[in-house]
């Protein structure tokens, strides 16, 4: 599945998590651990997400993304992705392995996903493997 999604750099994360209109996100998500992408512009990418119908780690699933021509969107994309599309999360959760957070020495990546009337933004760590209900979204290179 591929989704088209308008992608505005120029905001902070705390405003792209205040335009996605969040039910929950983690506490942890905010300009000091996912900074303003540096020269920032707003663009039109093509968001494709891949999902393998069984559980993989991440390093897998950044492998296996790349070996087909594509990168892990960052956490902007994925704020975008959520305003664009709201009821995609609840239909799978959505993982953004392009930005990467260290939380007390660990690495954490953002996701979203929903259920009912709920839709969150969480982090994980990236050294947790992943659920075969995860999709992994991704830019062509």
């Amino acid at each position: 599945m591929t989704v088209t999604v308008p992608v505005d750099e120029t905001l902070n994360v705390e405003k792209m998590v205040e335009n996605a209109k969040l039910t929950f996100s983690n506490s942890q998500i905010t300009s000091v651990h996912f900074p303003k992408v540096s020269g920032g512009k707003s663009t039109v990418k093509k968001i494709a997400l891949f999902s393998f119908n069984k559980s993989v780690s991440s390093e897998v699933a950044i492998s296996e993304m790349k070996k087909r021509g594509y990168v892990p969107i960052t956490i902007q994309d994925l704020l975008s992705l959520a305003v664009k599309y709201p009821n995609l999360q609840r239909e799978h959760l959505i993982v953004a392995f392009g930005s990467v957070c260290a939380l007390e020495g660990v690495s954490h990546v953002a996701f979203i996903y929903g259920f009912s009337l709920s839709r969150q933004l969480r982090l994980y760590n990236i050294k947790n493997d992943w659920s075969d209900i995860c999709r992994f979204a991704a830019i062509r290179k």
